[in-house]
């Protein structure tokens, strides 16, 4: 394990952990990273803080609600649901559940009131703690008990809340240009001033996110997959993680990784699998286009036969292939995965767009629509998308193989290399120039 982009220990935990779980972590990590074991004991002082985190939080609902944790049989079901309530809108809403003012809390209630979700999440918590209530020994109002009910809340929470990004990402492939994954900004925005309480995010916090496709700059597309894994879309977190919508591109991918057995694959065999995976959200059958095997083609003569299947460009073929599965990949520092209300601070802007400002958006990408629902096959629509030849790979590749691999294509090789301060190896490839960022950066000359 190594910290995301490089970032030392010190910047991904300082603002969640206390200073010793800080010095540990980079005594132990420095530039080597974490190994299987220490990745195992990581995750267990993880999953502690989030427990940590839950019974603080709990104790904030109690105490906002005016009730003690200490008299067990001393309140009533109905008080203990009240207290469930706010610590799920404290879960859902609150940026910091420790700030229990009266304005704050009020601003929490608020949002209640405008989620959709808020009464189906309410019954399905007292659903929850009936099942958690029937199978415990301890008394069905005692504090112990509803310790019980939250622990369980946040096993279940995330498998719950899928089916509100299923009903997200079906409204967004009823609006979409049929098969492409890709819905025009102005049915986008025009779902929300019919009454859609999403969608209404605005063109600069959606293209700051990477869930705006501008390939045609007159004719702006939001990217269905990109946008339903975005941070304007977790709806419940903490300080250690976020529950966010998964669009379903990792079962799709894990197949492929069990037939490989190894990080790389020939392209004959990935279409194998590929074509033996059930029909997707347009339930046609699963034959590849020959654009897109001749793309795969192209990647596997890239990498000296085989496809990286956690590569940049694999990630691309797969958005093409299942656009309403797989997010289309931006190149690394291209997207900022930001709040609204972290985006609003940096950038000034408001991160939802005011009716006016949607309606301008409407009219300024009318011109030029069609709206026309194309019988071409899904996956062929996709494989005319705009296509980047820019390469990056999670993991470096042995020196010996991409030299020999340059060397093989008869291209002449000029290497630069410069110390990097990024822990993950990543490797950029655009056609002219290769970079490696972990021990060194590269700049080959082909």
């Amino acid at each position: 394990w190594r910290s995301a982009a490089g970032s030392p220990p010190r910047a991904v935990f300082a603002a969640h952990a206390d200073e010793e779980l800080v010095r540990v972590l980079e005594s132990k990590i420095g530039d080597r990273g974490l190994s299987l074991h220490e990745t195992a004991v990581l995750a267990a002082t993880l999953e502690t803080l989030v427990d940590e985190e839950s019974l603080e939080r709990l104790h904030t609902a109690y105490r906002s609600e005016g009730l003690r944790t200490f008299t067990d049989g001393a309140i009533s079901d109905a008080e203990v649901e009240r207290a469930l309530d706010a610590y799920m809108a404290m879960y859902l809403f609150a940026d910091d559940y420790i700030n229990t003012s009266k304005a704050a809390l009020e601003r929490m209630w608020n949002r209640t009131h405008t989620y959709p979700g808020w009464n189906a999440t309410k019954a399905w918590v007292r659903e929850v703690r009936r099942d958690v209530v029937n199978q415990s020994s301890e008394p069905p109002t005692a504090f112990a008990s509803t310790k019980l009910v939250v622990a369980e809340i946040l096993r279940r929470y995330g498998h719950w809340q899928r089916r509100e990004c299923d009903a997200m990402k079906k409204d967004l492939i009823a609006l979409e240009k049929r098969g492409t994954g890709r819905v025009p900004l102005q049915r986008f925005y025009g779902a929300a001033l019919s009454g859609q309480f999403l969608f209404r995010e605005d063109k600069s916090y959606l293209r700051d996110l990477g869930a705006l496709d501008e390939a045609e700059p007159a004719k702006p597309n939001v990217l269905v997959t990109n946008y339903i894994s975005t941070p304007s879309n977790c709806l419940a977190g903490s300080r250690y993680y976020h529950v966010c919508c998964s669009a379903g591109c990792e079962e799709l991918r894990a197949p492929i990784e069990r037939e490989a057995g190894a990080p790389e694959a020939p392209a004959e065999l990935i279409v194998e699998v590929v074509e033996r995976l059930p029909p997707g959200s347009d339930q046609e059958p699963r034959t590849l286009p020959p654009t897109l095997l001749e793309r795969l083609e192209s990647i596997a003569d890239m990498h000296g036969g085989l496809v990286p299947i956690h590569g940049r460009l694999f990630s691309q073929w797969m958005h093409h292939a299942f656009p309403h599965e797989c997010p289309y990949p931006h190149l690394s520092g291209r997207v900022k995965l930001q709040k609204g209300s972290e985006w609003e601070r940096q950038t000034g802007i408001k991160h939802l767009a005011s009716k006016s400002r949607m309606q301008m958006y409407i009219d300024q990408c009318k011109v030029g629509e069609d709206r026309s629902n194309s019988t071409d096959d899904a996956a062929i629509n996709a494989a005319r998308m705009h296509w980047s030849s820019d390469e990056e790979l999670a993991l470096r590749p042995p020196e010996q193989t991409v030299l020999q691999q340059l060397q093989s294509a008869g291209h002449g090789l000029t290497v630069v290399s410069a110390a990097a301060s990024l822990a993950a190896a990543v490797w950029h490839v655009s056609g002219v120039r290769t970079k490696a960022l972990g021990q060194a950066s590269q700049e080959v000359a082909l």
